[in-house]
């Protein structure tokens, strides 16, 4: 047989009160003032925003004919003068003018790829007839450094 002490009931003892419950009402209040000072405080201690800016003209190049012109890392490269016979290389950041070289016939057309740092040049404009119609190809390809200008190859 098992026994089980509960202990003594003592008159003496006084019984305990449970604690008082919150007032609901005041609970309320209490949470509605801290989101309100949450709130205030989250607006008041932000940092103005900056303005807005827009595109900032840093350098332009002049005689530019149709848009032929190309970024390869930081040079840009543009076909201009009378004829479209002149390509120059700029500093992309401020404009500066790197290296200039005049062509003996129109650039139609150029080709530069930015890991290579090589500007390729087709020169030689011939056509041919075919069946119908005329075809028009180039029968020379010069390689320029991109950042100097210089002939690499022919």
């Amino acid at each position: 047989m098992t026994l089980i002490e509960l202990g003594y009931a003592d008159a003496d003892a006084e019984p305990q009160t449970p604690p008082s419950p919150i007032d609901r009402r005041s609970a309320r209040r209490l949470l509605a003032a801290l989101v309100a000072v949450l709130c205030l405080a989250t607006l008041t201690a932000s940092i103005r925003p900056q303005q807005q800016r827009a595109l900032v003209h840093l350098w332009s190049v002049p005689d530019v004919q149709e848009g032929k012109f190309t970024v390869t890392g930081d040079t840009v490269v543009v076909v201009s003068g009378a004829g479209d016979r002149t390509l120059t290389g700029y500093a992309l950041t401020d404009g500066t003018k790197l290296w200039s070289r005049e062509s003996p016939e129109e650039i139609p057309i150029f080709f530069a790829d930015g890991d290579s740092r090589i500007l390729l040049l087709p020169t030689g404009l011939r056509s041919a007839p075919t069946a119908g119609e005329e075809v028009y190809f180039f029968t020379e390809t010069t390689a320029l450094d991109v950042a100097t200008g210089a002939e690499l190859r022919r």
